[in-house]
């Protein structure tokens, strides 16, 4: 068993890494905000949010398959996942183009239908970067958190010097996929170099195979859920979505980096049984707790000060979506922690319904809520259906350690 000295090593390179890449991300938002007006921010943050929320044409559920590959030392996995991500990716490419296209020379919007068109040279890189996934499983934190790092200050660099240099929207979105592009082609050439070749396990393989295609189901769902709030406030105010990703973005980053800090115990302890797993979770459970409710405070009572002062009086209303938005995060370490026990220890049938009720209840509220409450319909939409999982993750969690002392 890998001694707690090489877990907490490893943790220490991720949480680094994590904290240097929120930091970089604020400073590209503070340029954007500041050297952007604020509807071509919204524009911006439009054009990514249906990005992301088409990414799942490129299979993203098989990051968990290479994880999962990788942390029981099948190497194998990266090749036939990356062939399928590739295919997906086509279909990806044609779809925004036809999309852009309609915006242009039908509907007749213009900045949004260009802004689709460059974004469509995102999908042929996202399959590439499933190489962060094997680096993962693979235990080699150091390598993945040090080039997550490295692709984050060029992220600062070519971002924002177009933004401070051009003033344009189009030549900012642009240098976004360059620095992608940059990340995933000098990931992938340097990951090559470590991947160890077995002999093909066709029925292990295949497992890894049902396992991504599981995640990616649950991917469309999420996606959709994660960002159609976004898109409703766009397409309503791109000043509203501006507004709202300010407030949003640390609580997000926050929410989305809980799954990279916390896969350092969680492929460290891959390797033990369920019922070990679940009692490690229990034994730490209060440290998960301690650190998400130490972020809250430090979010609630700071939001009104760092705010103001990094992105201007413009987004005064982003305040109130910090404060609350922060509030999901006290429990959201523990949850996560939780939920990784169920995909890596065969529960994934309880994370997949879980998700997918959760995604469900969130479209369902952000059509309601937002069009009649904008700004507090999209806080009050997230709010309540993070606490309503975190609610029933607990219990699954309980019931777990309930059935394994019976």
């Amino acid at each position: 068993m890998l001694s707690k000295n090489t877990m907490y090593k490893d943790t220490f390179w991720v949480i680094t890494a994590q904290i240097a890449g929120i930091a970089i991300a604020l400073c590209i938002n503070v340029i954007l905000t500041r050297f952007l007006s604020q509807t071509d921010f919204g524009y911006y943050q439009l054009t990514l949010a249906y990005v992301t929320i088409a990414n799942f044409l490129t299979l993203p559920g098989f990051n968990q398959s290479n994880i999962k590959g990788g942390a029981k030392g099948y190497d194998n996995i990266f090749f036939p996942t990356l062939k399928y991500r590739a295919l997906g990716s086509v279909v990806g490419i044609i779809i925004f183009l036809c999309i852009g296209s309609l915006f242009i020379f039908v509907w007749n919007k213009q900045t949004l239908g260009s802004l689709l068109l460059i974004g469509s040279l995102f999908f042929p890189i996202y399959p590439f970067l499933q190489f962060d996934s094997l680096l993962i499983g693979k235990r080699r934190f150091d390598l993945s958190r040090g080039l997550f790092v490295s692709s984050q200050v060029l992220r600062l660099l070519l971002i924002g010097g177009a933004a401070i240099i051009t003033k344009n929207l189009k030549f900012v979105l642009l240098m976004t996929v360059i620095t992608q592009a940059a990340y995933a082609l000098v990931g992938f050439v340097v990951t090559q170099r470590i991947i160890s070749r077995v002999e093909r396990n066709i029925k292990f393989e295949k497992g890894l195979l049902n396992l991504g295609i599981k995640m990616t189901l649950i991917g469309i769902w999420s996606a959709i859920a994660g960002r159609i709030e976004r898109v409703i406030l766009g397409m309503m105010d791109p000043k509203l979505l501006a507004v709202y990703h300010i407030g949003a973005i640390i609580p997000r980053k926050i929410r989305d980096n809980a799954k990279p800090i916390l896969s350092v115990p969680s492929t460290h302890w891959l390797k033990l049984s369920k019922e070990e797993n679940l009692s490690k979770v229990k034994k730490n459970w209060w440290k998960f707790v301690l650190f998400g409710s130490s972020l809250t405070i430090l979010l609630w009572f700071t939001s009104p000060y760092f705010i103001p002062l990094l992105f201007g009086n413009k987004y005064l209303e982003s305040i109130m979506i910090t404060q609350w938005l922060s509030i999901s995060i006290t429990f959201i370490f523990l949850q996560t922690m939780i939920l990784n026990v169920a995909v890596y220890q065969g529960e994934e049938n309880f994370f997949i319904k879980l998700f997918v009720f959760q995604s469900i209840l969130k479209v369902g509220l952000f059509s309601i809520l937002i069009p009649h409450f904008k700004l507090n319909g999209a806080v009050a939409s997230i709010l309540s259906s993070e606490i309503l999982i975190c609610i029933i993750s607990l219990v699954w969690f309980v019931n777990s350690i309930r059935a394994m002392r019976s």
